[in-house]
């Protein structure tokens, strides 16, 4: 299909309507903030049409989808860039400079998505973009953190780290999917039972933290071909205690939110103390699970149950150790979820992950062992969400 760029002339009614229609006030009232929104918005839905016709082609051809899991994508600034992926960048700037509007001041509106820190973050951005202009299936996979990792500022002659709020205004690129949120359970205890001959297990006890989707549109170079990076938001579904409110304990009234909402709050917190060790792992089993339960869901709207063809139709890629959870739960939900053998559970495993190891070093200390730390947030997470199970395996055992 077929798209025409917009002219410079249709640019810049489209650019006063926005502004009537979005803000009720003409160019002369505007400010910097509210021409770049209506911008953001005016390019979001020429992506948005490209979305609708790409993904009915994916759909009708049963295409192959690549999820690609990393613990941050520094995606950087989307409007320019959008403009040149949209091969109109000469049009969009001559109508912005005729409207007597100043391009950087505008340009400088946008917050830097606080998604990503440094080069693990630009590689998942960078592959993000190349399979959209390769127009090949795929799906960025992270967290939707409400700080990014810090801002600097010289205060008295001294370096200081201040949050990195770039939510505060919202996030115009993204769009919400609460149709797609799952959940994923953390704590608990797990119960094995016998049903017609098998070992099962019941996990039980357990806090469920809602993970709630937002996607950020990714378009190719000259194509119509657009991607999704979807980031997942941490939620509890009790959003409050009415007990302890009317009571007056208004702080209690809120701890279970807090508790749950603190896994997407910031990119790479401190994880000098055991309590920051286990924040750390439990957003890399959050995002993992949640990236691999729709993965599931999405291939068994088209495929039904068919797990044979799973490793044809989805392939998931971890970007270094952060989402290396993501394969045993693949295991957990085909086994206990969805009745599969142990069997055929790892042979789907095998066939459909693929790792792109970034630098491990920092694991492990001079003698090739974990840091007793870690190795145990990672042994008293594992039983939390019911990893460490025997199905009859050896090397779970």
């Amino acid at each position: 299909m077929e798209f025409n760029r917009k002219s410079v002339e249709q640019i810049k009614q489209d650019i006063l309507g926005k502004l009537r229609n979005a803000f009720g006030v003409e160019l002369e009232e505007a400010t910097s903030d509210q021409i770049y929104q209506v911008l953001a918005m005016l390019i979001r839905e020429e992506i948005m049409a490209r979305r609708s016709a790409s993904r009915g082609i994916r759909k009708s051809t049963g295409s192959k989808k690549v999820y690609y899991l990393s613990a941050e994508f520094l995606i950087g600034r989307a409007l320019h860039n959008n403009m040149v992926n949209l091969v109109n960048e000469k049009n969009y700037l001559q109508a912005i400079e005729e409207l007597g509007l100043d391009r950087n001041i505008i340009f400088e509106c946008e917050p830097e998505p606080g998604l990503g820190n440094g080069g693990l973050g630009r590689l998942a951005a960078c592959f993000l973009d190349s399979l959209t202009t390769l127009k090949l299936p795929a799906m960025g996979c992270s967290i939707r953190y409400e700080f990014g990792l810090f801002r600097q500022r010289l205060i008295d002659g001294y370096q200081v780290e201040v949050p990195d709020n770039w939510l505060d205004e919202g996030n115009v690129w993204e769009i919400p999917r609460p149709h797609d949120k799952v959940e994923v359970h953390f704590g608990g205890r797990i119960t094995p039972y016998e049903e017609n001959g098998r070992m099962k297990f019941l996990h039980e006890d357990y806090q469920t933290v809602e993970a709630l989707p937002y996607d950020i549109p990714c378009i190719g170079y000259d194509n119509t071909m657009v991607n999704m990076l979807r980031v997942w938001s941490a939620r509890s579904p009790k959003r409050i205690d009415m007990a302890s409110f009317n009571s007056g304990e208004y702080v209690k009234a809120m701890a279970e939110r807090e508790l749950a909402e603190v896994i997407s709050k910031i990119l790479y917190p401190n994880d000098d103390s055991y309590q920051g060790k286990e924040l750390r792992l439990k957003q890399q089993y959050f995002f993992s699970s949640a990236s691999v339960q729709y993965a599931v869901n999405d291939f068994m709207k088209v495929h039904g149950t068919n797990w044979k063809i799973f490793p044809d139709k989805v392939a998931i890629h971890i970007n270094d150790t952060h989402p290396a959870v993501a394969i045993p739960e693949l295991m957990r939900i085909l086994m206990d979820e969805h009745d599969v053998s142990w069997e055929q559970a790892s042979d789907i495993c095998c066939t459909t992950f693929a790792l792109r190891p970034y630098a491990a070093p920092h694991l492990h200390d001079p003698a090739g062992d974990e840091p007793p730390s870690l190795r145990k947030a990672v042994g008293d997470l594992s039983r939390s969400v019911g990893a460490h199970r025997s199905h009859g395996d050896p090397f779970l055992q």
